[in-house]
């Protein structure tokens, strides 16, 4: 057969590189045989082909360890710093896409990201999770992200959940374009539903539209609302020093 092959395509073996691989069932005298009439050398595995390897088993994930020993060897020959600012929005983009697939987070801010097991650097997520939520907001686009209740989107505010009249008449409404009627903010719902201080700070947010970009996380403090860590400390700092009322 190897005969035929080599005439019809003009190739012949190397024989001196050519090994023979045996599955374990394959009793040792047929090994033998087949190796002295083909003039092949037997081996037990293949290892890599290409730098991928030729797994002749049942794979595990540490078959798979050398990609991930190549990505963190490319990650840090980055010099982050030298960076454009699109370079660095890619990596971390990439990098939150990785986590968020890794431990099935599907919510853009879901109330808890606690794993039993789970990386250093997702643990330490989780740990200050609870202090960054609240001071995480969003801008509001087409409304369809922002859950009207527990999210902040207005930024005065905090979570209206806090602020409504009637706690049953949230189950009423869930999306902020309940609160919206031909295009424009519904005054009378929002003044049956809202104290009369707490409106004026809704209908002064731009009316959400559907073919609006959708909505967009931002840092609730400072005047353009970019996270910075110094800010992010003083609030740490500050919620230590005056911790809540329990009551």
């Amino acid at each position: 057969m190897l005969g035929v092959f080599g005439e019809f395509s003009g190739h012949r073996l190397n024989y001196r590189k050519t090994q023979i691989y045996f599955s374990l069932t394959t009793p040792l005298p047929v090994r033998d045989l087949i190796c002295s009439r083909l003039n092949f050398s037997p081996v037990a595995s293949f290892e890599k082909y290409l730098g991928v390897p030729i797994i002749n088993r049942r794979t595990r994930c540490s078959d798979y360890d050398f990609i991930l020993e190549k990505m963190k060897a490319r990650l840090s020959g980055w010099v982050v710093r030298s960076l454009s600012l699109v370079g660095r929005i890619t990596l971390a983009n990439s990098l939150g896409f990785l986590l968020r697939e890794k431990y099935k987070v599907h919510d853009l801010l879901p109330s808890d990201i606690h794993h039993s097991s789970c990386s250093s650097l997702w643990r330490s997520l989780s740990n200050i999770w609870s202090n960054l939520l609240p001071n995480i907001a969003w801008s509001v686009g087409n409304g369809s992200r922002i859950s009207l209740w527990n999210d902040v989107w207005v930024l005065e505010l905090g979570p209206l959940r806090n602020h409504v009249f009637d706690p049953e008449s949230m189950n009423s409404f869930v999306h902020i374009k309940d609160l919206v009627t031909n295009g424009s903010w519904n005054l009378d719902l929002l003044n049956s539903i809202f104290p009369p201080a707490v409106v004026p700070h809704i209908i002064a947010i731009r009316c959400p539209h559907s073919t609006d970009a959708d909505d967009l996380c931002i840092w609730r403090w400072g005047s353009c609302h970019k996270f910075e860590v110094h800010m992010a400390y003083k609030l740490l700092q500050h919620d230590a020093w005056n911790p809540p009322d329990p009551s």
